[in-house]
C-alpha cells in the first residue's frame, strides 16, 4: 500500500499533500472508518477511450462484470487493472469529476492513466 505523500508525488508530481488529506481519511477505510473488502477495477472501452471505474467484492468478480458488460457492448473491453480497495472508487469518481462521461465512465486522460499505472495490481 502506498502512502498518501508517495501517491501524491507519483501521480501528480507534487509534494504538497494538502489536497490529498481527504483521501487519507477514507483510503482504505469507509467513511465510517470501517475496513472495506473488495476491489476497485478499471475497464477500458478503447473505441470510445472511456474507462469504467467500478468496484466488486473480489478479483473473480471482475471477470464476471467484464463478461456482463461485454454482452451489451459492441466494442472490445479490456481490464487495465485493479486495486484492493473499494473506497478508492468513490474517491476517484469525485477526484476525476471533470472527466466524467456518464455514470461510472471517465475519459482516459494522461492523469487517469497515471493513476491506473501507480495504484493497480495488474490485469
Amino acid at each position: 500500500m502506498h502512502s498518501v505523500p508517495d501517491l501524491a508525488e507519483r501521480i501528480l508530481g507534487v509534494q504538497d499533500v494538502e489536497p490529498w488529506k481527504s483521501w487519507s481519511k477514507v483510503f482504505p477505510r469507509s467513511p465510517e472508518g470501517k475496513p472495506r473488502n473488495g476491489c476497485t477495477y478499471f475497464i477500458l472501452d478503447a473505441a470510445s477511450n472511456a474507462v469504467k471505474i467500478g468496484h466488486c467484492k473480489n478479483v473473480r468478480s471482475i471477470a464476471l462484470r467484464m463478461r456482463d458488460m461485454q454482452i451489451g457492448n459492441p466494442n472490445e473491453l479490456k481490464c487495465l487493472g485493479f486495486t484492493c480497495s473499494t473506497t478508492m472508487e468513490g474517491w476517484l469518481h469525485t477526484f476525476l469529476e471533470q472527466d466524467n462521461l456518464r455514470g461510472e465512465w471517465f475519459r482516459l486522460t494522461p492523469r487517469l492513466q497515471k493513476i491506473i499505472d501507480v495504484v493497480t495490481i495488474g490485469s
